[in-house]
């Protein structure tokens, strides 16, 4: 049914689109979620996977790349790396549509070739088309003409409530400076009180770089007798369209927005940042978990993997039948956990080095005769 005579990898790849666009296309007609978005790749959900997998036999054999892998990172290319962001403690979120603006400054914390930035986005209907734009900033807010631009289909966007990490891409990398204050906004254009893309935001953030910026929807001019009236999304035939986006920008210094730049790093030392948001994205992301329940994404993943790693020596001591085993097992989960994105690289180290204290006493003293 599938094979069409060409190579098999080639045949692979065609029949990988063609589910692809089969999940879209029931998608949209059932209203139902089959399909996301997951670390820049179209994946199947858990309602897609298990209709797919019903339906058409050895379909996970055929096209791996269709599913969510069990633990697969949800980063760039090995030479790139998040480096500035606040992603974790959303509580609300605001909408993006039309004219409304919404926007994130944020301080280069090194300097580095940004290609471009991921954010934690949902969607309402069919947005189309949303367009990333990066400017300099004075006072707070954008100036200038855009420092780079990137477009993304939001229509493939997730509707869960939680919403879900999205990378948008440059179409031409830009060099930030250390220490240097820039705005990223999201513009849907297209976009309608119906049709909307949601930006996932924490209305008490702490990101000390930046925090959230808007510009509400353009003031319409009647062309007429030139008097102002009542603010007004999207075009009309009547009114003129002002754009002051450049000059209505209002900040919400208590808050943030859900972000993330990434970029191929130059001098940039924000190694553990990456290996914190190895998790997003993937299956054992906690990002909504720990919202639910008001605590840190990696406070909770840490928290976990520190019981995992109790447990886990535990069990060795009780095949080993000597409790001289558990501390070198905790040793070793605590890299492992770090390396994997459960735990924060502070407290690994942490964690390892008091473990290692205690390993060093019990060895070099209660050892002693």
């Amino acid at each position: 049914l599938w094979y069409d005579g060409g190579p098999v990898a080639a045949t692979q790849t065609r029949l990988l689109s063609r589910f692809r666009a089969l999940a879209t296309l029931l998608e949209n007609a059932w209203i139902r979620d089959l399909i996301e978005t997951v670390a820049g790749e179209l994946k199947l959900t858990a309602d897609g996977e298990e209709y797919f997998e019903n339906t058409i036999a050895d379909v996970r054999t055929m096209t791996p790349e269709l599913f969510v892998a069990i633990l697969t990172a949800a980063i760039f290319e090995e030479d790139v790396q998040v480096d500035d962001g606040y992603t974790g403690g959303d509580n609300t979120e605001e909408d993006v549509m039309g004219e409304w603006l919404w926007g994130q400054t944020f301080t280069a914390s090194g300097g580095y070739d940004m290609t471009g930035a991921r954010f934690r986005l949902l969607r309402e209907g069919s947005p189309g088309t949303l367009t990333l734009h990066m400017r300099a900033t004075s006072g707070g807010f954008p100036t200038g003409a855009d420092l780079a631009t990137g477009t993304i289909n939001a229509n493939t966007f997730t509707t869960d409530a939680g919403g879900q990490f999205e990378e948008i891409a440059f179409a031409a990398d830009y060099t930030v400076v250390t220490d240097t204050v820039y705005v990223l906004y999201l513009d849907d254009n297209a976009g309608d009180s119906s049709n909307l893309v949601q930006w996932r935001e924490d209305s008490s953030g702490n990101y000390a770089g930046g925090n959230v910026i808007e510009s509400p929807a353009s003031i319409m001019i009647i062309q007429s007798p030139g008097i102002i009236s009542i603010p007004t999304i999207g075009p009309s035939a009547t009114y003129t369209t002002l754009d002051i986006a450049a000059l209505n920008w209002t900040a919400h210094v208590a808050a943030d927005f859900m972000f993330a730049t990434s970029g191929a790093s130059i001098s940039s030392t924000l190694y553990a940042d990456s290996l914190e948001d190895r998790l997003l994205g993937t299956t054992f992301d906690m990002t909504n978990l720990a919202t639910a329940i008001n605590v840190s994404r990696m406070w909770l993943s840490s928290v976990i993997w520190l019981i995992i790693s109790a447990f886990m020596a535990w069990g060795v001591t009780k095949v080993a039948g000597s409790t001289k085993i558990a501390l070198p097992v905790i040793l070793v989960m605590m890299p492992v956990g770090a390396l994997a994105g459960f735990l924060s690289p502070l407290v690994a180290i942490v964690a390892a080095f008091m473990s290692a204290v205690v390993l060093a006493y019990v060895f070099f003293y209660k050892g002693a005769p």
